[in-house]
């Protein structure tokens, strides 16, 4: 069964490599050793390596190290740790992405009592004003099950 397996987890990773995505995580729970095969062939090492998005790992359990996990570009023990991780990077952007615009309209404010004409707040992106939320910040998740 891994032979099948193999090949469909690495057309998939083909396939997300022609998207615009900013990682690709391949993730699947703990199992039977024989379930897990294909996280340990060739066939899916080659398109870990050959992806230009960055791939995360996250299969198995910390005991179960595959050859995915030694080529990924980030390996995570299981899926929920995974999830975790990338909660975590998207939360880091939107706290950039807030300071940098709280930054501005700073900066508005300075240039205004200077008497200098600043742009209106219809001309700041939605994500980059203090009062968006995380909503706005463009996120795509694509999950697989199989």
């Amino acid at each position: 069964m891994a032979g099948p397996h193999a090949a469909a987890v690495a057309e998939g990773i083909a396939a997300l490599a022609e998207r615009d995505l900013d990682v690709i995580v391949v993730a699947r729970g703990g199992g039977a050793p024989g379930d897990m095969a294909w996280a340990d062939s060739e066939t899916v090492a080659r398109a870990i390596i050959a992806c230009p998005t960055p791939v995360w790992t996250a299969v198995g359990h910390a005991p179960d190290r595959k050859v995915a996990d030694l080529v990924a570009n980030r390996s995570c023990e299981t899926p929920s740790a995974a999830a975790a991780a990338l909660i975590g990077l998207v939360d880091q952007e939107v706290q950039s992405r807030r300071t940098a615009a709280e930054s501005a309209e700073h900066a508005a404010e300075l240039a205004r009592s200077k008497g200098l004409e600043v742009p209106g707040q219809q001309d700041v992106p939605s994500w980059g004003r203090s009062s968006g939320n995380a909503e706005a910040l463009p996120l795509l998740l694509t999950l697989s099950s199989g």
